[in-house]
């Protein structure tokens, strides 16, 4: 069995399961559609949905987000890319060299979705008591920006947000990962 194409297949199979939709008043949205439930996924559609939302906020969850479904979506589509390349391809002979592969590519992999912008981290940080939690837990765990005068300290700040928002798509991508080498391996043992 070739592990990249099985496990981009499932992350293929995981991103279709989400379904854009649009709201009354003409906003976007991403929603679960039973109809394209992957046919392996044994979950219930809703435990699925508070499984991905409590990856990146724990027991105390925003549920239902339309920011949670997007990332949630934006990394499965991540995921798709990442194990359908050559290189991933050339680094997984078994779903322990994927996982390793990943883990070790998984800031390239998420960074290129961290906003640059100001106003839209600063909107993220304030839109939920939980991104602050993240931006606090992830300056911990990877160290957060000296502030040394006014001048540094607003931007220091807005890198601390983005080490936040870096740490929630880590959370969601190691989260579809481990379904997607869950999948692989139940399709190892099927062989």
């Amino acid at each position: 069995m070739d592990i990249s194409n099985a496990a981009a297949k499932s992350a293929y199979d995981l991103s279709n399961f989400f379904k854009r939709k649009t709201r009354d008043d003409g906003r976007p949205y991403f929603a679960l559609s039973e109809e394209k439930k992957p046919a392996w996924l044994t979950v219930e559609t809703s435990d699925f949905s508070h499984e991905f939302h409590q990856a990146i906020d724990g027991k105390d969850c925003r549920l239902p987000s339309d920011w949670v479904y997007e990332l949630a979506k934006d990394c499965c589509d991540l995921l798709v890319n990442h194990f359908d390349c050559a290189e991933t391809k050339d680094n997984g002979e078994t779903v322990e060299d994927l996982r390793d592969y990943l883990n070790d590519q998984s800031f390239e992999i998420a960074d290129p979705m961290v906003p640059c912008y100001e106003q839209e981290l600063l909107e993220w940080a304030g839109d939920h008591y939980n991104n602050r939690a993240l931006i606090d837990e992830a300056c911990q765990e990877f160290g957060a920006p000296e502030y040394q005068d006014h001048e540094t300290a607003t931007g220091n700040f807005v890198k601390s947000i983005q080490i936040g928002y870096l740490h929630a798509i880590q959370l969601m991508l190691n989260h579809f990962a481990e379904i997607i080498f869950d999948r692989v391996e139940e399709l190892e043992t099927e062989e």
